[in-house]
């Protein structure tokens, strides 16, 4: 009985081993024979798509994608390529801070694309690159700040629902949905606000100086452009796609997508995943 549970741990250990083994030579030959597209001069294209918060696009990925680009010898400059319509303050201010950061090093160039569209917070992002180029039917603006909520006191009156709030703190439930709206607690929203967007128009100012001073009113209001006004408004600095960007202004005509993990990438991180 002793011997057969010893054979039996003896052969799933032998399986252990030789699956091992595999998954070893497997990376070896990627690593010999498989040269990495980095290795050649390049142009990283770092996509950011949809709405930029704390758990998408975030700017701990954004910052990632930045470093692997901007300290790669052989990238030779870097592209942002937008398609969003903003996201929460915090996360578009800490990437474009980062941003400024690396370019104050310069030593290579970051330029941004937007395709469809390029707003809000987005658009704050973009203006911390060298330029912002765009197609004439893109999307670009709405320098503003919004906050949604609900009232649903009417409907809680109509089902006979008693709504019970307990706080410390007058304003604890400052946008409670149902509850009545309280003038006060308005003004201290509206406030805040003000603050966030008078943030973002400075902003805005300090990195775009060519804006129209004439329509600056009308530029902060939280409207919105295609790429054709935008232009003439000083949003924009002309009309450039990712392959004409690429071999006309930077020379460069190898683009390479950072957002795409490579095989080996992909393979140690299922190895090593919890």
């Amino acid at each position: 009985m002793h011997n057969n549970i010893t054979e039996h741990t003896y052969n799933i250990k032998k399986k252990y081993v030789k699956m091992i083994a595999l998954i070893l030579i497997i990376i070896f030959i990627i690593f010999v024979f498989n040269k990495s597209d980095t290795d050649d001069k390049h142009i990283a294209i770092i996509e950011i798509n949809g709405i930029i918060t704390e758990k998408n696009n975030n700017s701990k990925t954004i910052i990632n994608l930045l470093d692997n680009a901007f300290f790669n010898k052989n990238c030779k400059a870097i592209i942002l390529k937008i398609n969003s319509p903003g996201g929460t303050p915090v996360q578009t201010n800490i990437i474009h801070n980062y941003i400024k950061k690396l370019r104050n090093t310069k030593k290579k160039n970051i330029y941004s694309i937007i395709e469809d569209i390029g707003t809000s917070g987005a658009y704050l992002i973009a203006t911390a690159t060298e330029k912002i180029y765009c197609d004439p039917s893109s999307i670009i603006g709405s320098i503003g700040v919004i906050i949604t909520s609900f009232g649903f006191v009417e409907t809680l009156n109509k089902i006979g629902v008693e709504r019970r709030i307990y706080k410390a703190g007058k304003h604890k439930a400052i946008m409670d949905p149902f509850t009545e709206k309280n003038k006060n607690d308005e003004i201290i929203i509206q406030h805040n606000l003000e603050l966030i967007h008078e943030n973002f128009i400075n902003t805005v100012k300090k990195n775009r100086p060519n804006l129209s001073t004439s329509l600056q009113e009308e530029i902060f209001s939280g409207k919105f452009w295609t790429g054709k006004d935008a232009i003439e408004l000083g949003l924009i600095d002309g009309f450039y796609d990712i392959y004409t960007l690429s071999s006309e202004i930077i020379d460069v005509n190898k683009t390479i997508d950072y957002n795409k993990e490579n095989i080996i990438d992909i393979i140690i991180n299922n190895l090593f995943k919890k």
